[in-house]
């Protein structure tokens, strides 16, 4: 009896066992067993439609998420709807649902009761548009940073070195692939990329420019402030070459760095040489400039890559100390130009001061010379000789026997200029730096040879009075038939002046108020349509 019971209590467990499966698969049939996600999403009890629209939503919560990429001086966000985002494993909804209803009822069993001890979770597979990607890296490229050259600056009497900091430019493809990866790689955490990009340096080293510190070599020349348009031309071309640096093995031309000479750039009119003459030009006072510049460059001891001699000598410098400069028709490409070269191995900086009748140059750099060597520079006339001419110009727009100095005479000289080097005071080496040659110019005067016209009590030129026309008196003869009348020694006749001198004080016509000489009162002048000074 009691193993009948048994038999029975047997057959009854069985088929309880397998009835409560059967009618559990029943119930879970149309819907994902629970214990199953995907992406974090809960999709148990759900119907594969239901499932789907649960991780749909979840995407669209997610692209509310931002995207940060950052440089070293500049990020930016974007979110990730922006971005493209989608979900592409839609499969994973049907392998989700088909969990635990696949194989015999054994397999099914086991399938759904391992949920109980161990979750099933999904993979949310993510993917971006990739041009939506690029189009957004590439707006990083605006924040690109240019590397800063570093500059000298003088302030208070020291040198000051500003920028010399790095560039950065943003690498697109690099940065694309960069976020790509992080996206795809995504825990739904936090989003930073480190964009790639390219780090510039300077094209100079600051590190050269902090060793200036030294005084290499200077010079000063006066002038007369009183000329008005030449004192303008000398301080703006002094001020154009202020703070210039010259690097080692860099060569500048002074006349680029003066700009263009015109009357809009701020340059003044004052005297020229042009040929044998001296004429009114635009950039009158650049020349001074240059030969001060010339100057302490020399004595800084870098290297004369292009110098000229005036034509005829001027009253600033020392003869074979000046420099001329004549732009033609480029100031960038001048005929004539002082062209410098650093030749240390670290820059030089120049400073450079005009007002008040003085320009100075100081030519500053680090100093590597001996401390017992010291270099002078000494100019020597060769021969001077002056014209004992006169050249005289005829003027019809003057009234007949008027005169007036034009220009003052020029000394033909040569002159050379040595350089000596002295160690503690004795001279240990002499130099030949060159021989200069300046024209000599005969004083130069202009003789009115109208006889129409004439001064008034004010100075100014009018038309002559006709002479009278009385009739002659009794016993004088009429002028008709006479012979011509010789002018008095000394006088022009008309027609003949070319070598003839000025008149004798008693014969001279009377002269209107007093009219400075346009040469011989102020230092030669300069300008821009011919040989400047």
């Amino acid at each position: 009896m009691k193993k009948r019971n048994a038999a029975v209590f047997v057959l009854t467990a069985a088929v309880l066992f397998f009835l409560w499966p059967a009618r559990a698969f029943a119930q879970e049939e149309d819907v994902i067993a629970q214990g199953i996600s995907v992406g974090g999403v809960e999709l148990g009890g759900l119907s594969k439609e239901e499932a789907r629209a649960a991780v749909e939503a979840c995407v669209e919560k997610l692209g509310k998420k931002t995207l940060t990429i950052k440089t070293d001086t500049y990020e930016d966000q974007i979110t990730l709807e922006r971005l493209g985002i989608s979900w592409d494993n839609d499969e994973i909804i049907e392998e989700a649902f088909r969990y635990g209803k696949d194989g015999n009822l054994l397999a099914r069993y086991k399938a759904l009761e391992s949920l109980k001890y161990e979750r099933k979770t999904y993979a949310l597979s993510l993917s971006f548009h990739e041009r939506q990607i690029r189009s957004f890296v590439e707006k990083l490229a605006v924040y690109d940073v240019e590397p800063v050259e570093p500059t000298l600056v003088r302030r208070d009497g020291a040198f000051v070195v500003e920028g010399g900091t790095n560039g950065i430019r943003v690498d697109i493809p690099a940065t694309v692939e960069r976020v790509k990866e992080t996206v795809n790689a995504w825990n739904q955490e936090t989003l930073l990329v480190e964009a790639a990009a390219e780090i510039t340096k300077p094209e100079r080293d600051p590190e050269l420019l902090r060793a200036v510190k030294d005084q290499l070599g200077s010079y000063s020349s006066n002038y007369a402030s009183g000329n008005l348009g030449r004192s303008q031309s000398l301080e703006l071309s002094a001020r154009r070459l202020d703070g210039t640096v010259i690097y080692p093995g860099e060569t500048i031309s002074v006349s680029a760095l003066m700009g263009p000479r015109t009357i809009a750039g701020g340059y003044g009119v004052a005297g020229a040489y042009i040929g044998n003459d001296v004429v009114d030009s635009v950039g009158a006072g650049i020349c001074q400039t240059a030969s001060t510049l010339y100057a302490a460059a020399l004595y800084a001891e870098l290297t004369i890559v292009e110098r000229h001699n005036h034509s005829m000598t001027v009253n600033y410098m020392p003869a074979a100390l000046d420099a001329t400069i004549y732009a033609g028709n480029s100031y960038t490409s001048p005929q004539k130009d002082l062209k410098i070269r650093n030749d240390y191995g670290y820059p030089v900086y120049i400073a450079a001061y005009a007002g008040d009748g003085t320009v100075s140059f100081v030519i500053y750099g680090k100093e590597s010379r001996p401390a017992e060597r010291s270099v002078s520079y000494v100019s020597h006339v060769i021969s001077e000789i002056w014209p004992t001419e006169i050249t005289w110009t005829e003027d019809p727009g003057l009234p007949y026997g008027y005169q007036v100095r034009t220009q003052g005479a020029y000394a033909g000289v040569t002159a050379s200029l040595t350089k000596v080097v002295s160690v503690n005071g004795t001279v240990a080496e002499r130099t030949l730096v060159h021989t200069d040659k300046y024209k000599m110019v005969n004083e130069k005067w202009t003789v009115g040879v109208n006889q129409a016209l004439a001064f008034d009590a004010a100075g100014n030129i009018v038309a002559a009075e006709p002479p009278s026309q009385k009739p002659p008196e009794e016993g004088q003869e009429s002028q008709e038939g006479q012979p011509e009348q010789t002018v008095p020694d000394g006088q022009p006749a008309e027609g003949n002046t070319e070598s003839q001198g000025p008149l004798p004080e008693e014969q001279q016509v009377q002269e209107p108020p007093p009219q400075e000489s346009a040469a011989g009162q102020e230092p030669p002048p300069e300008g821009e349509a011919g040989q400047q000074v």
